[in-house]
């Protein structure tokens, strides 16, 4: 079923950027996609990716009703869920292409996405990610050529308020990384806290890296867990 169900989000992709690179009604022989899959580093869901991508490519190009007389070519390369490695995969791909890249598929780490959109508005091509949720890429003045079959993680915030409120916790502390990805949606979570009329007593923000002292940020909200928090919200 899972399998399925990311072949069908490939196919969104697959007729989503041919619709955007024909505006002239044009249709090529031959149509690239640049795919960049973590197979490894933080995330390396690309592993699961990959093998929908070359499935949905070859159901596409075996069938006559679906973009007939173009076939599709896809060339991967692994970000390692890093944002330089990742900028250099794609510039490497363009160079063994000769340029001739007719969209981008991912990345599928958002620190990834996002010197990969700035390519990507430079050279005017489409570029489609799985999974970069970060809500920052919902901007489309600043990422005009960006698209995503997945939603951004804001839409967690409704259901940890829901959460907060099916039991009663009025007093809440949140930690989260210090990427754009989390702080952005914690950002999101608090302002629906408001709302609802849960505070948001103190919040913490942890780097990536892999020395931060934790237990200094575990025993602050421990502290306040005691004292005023009920419920610590962790992301």
């Amino acid at each position: 079923m899972a399998a399925c169900t990311r072949t069908l989000f490939f196919f969104a992709f697959f007729v989503s950027a041919v619709s955007i690179g024909m505006v002239d009604g044009a249709r090529p022989k031959m149509m690239t996609v640049a795919g960049l899959f973590p197979m490894s580093g933080g995330w390396s869901g690309g592993i699961h990716v990959l093998p929908a991508a070359n499935l949905t490519i070859n159901l596409v190009n075996a069938m006559d009703d679906i973009l007939p007389h173009t076939t599709l070519k896809m060339v991967a390369a692994d970000t390692q869920c890093n944002a330089n490695r990742g900028l250099m995969s794609l510039l490497d791909l363009f160079a063994v292409q000769g340029n001739d890249v007719d969209v981008i598929l991912g990345a599928g780490c958002s620190s990834v996405c996002e010197p990969i959109t700035f390519l990507s508005n430079a050279w005017d091509i489409a570029e489609i990610s799985y999974a970069c949720t970060s809500p920052k890429f919902s901007d489309k003045f600043k990422y005009p050529n960006f698209l995503r079959t997945s939603v951004t993680d804001q839409s967690y915030a409704p259901a940890w308020v829901d959460l907060c409120l099916k039991f009663g916790w009025t007093r809440v502390a949140t930690v989260t990384e210090s990427s754009d990805l989390f702080v952005l949606t914690i950002s999101a979570f608090a302002k629906a806290a408001a709302a609802a009329g849960i505070e948001v007593v103190s919040s913490h923000t942890v780097t990536g890296e892999k020395r931060y002292p934790m237990h200094r940020v575990r025993s602050e909200v421990e502290a306040e867990a005691k004292g005023k928090a009920k419920v610590g919200v962790w992301y």
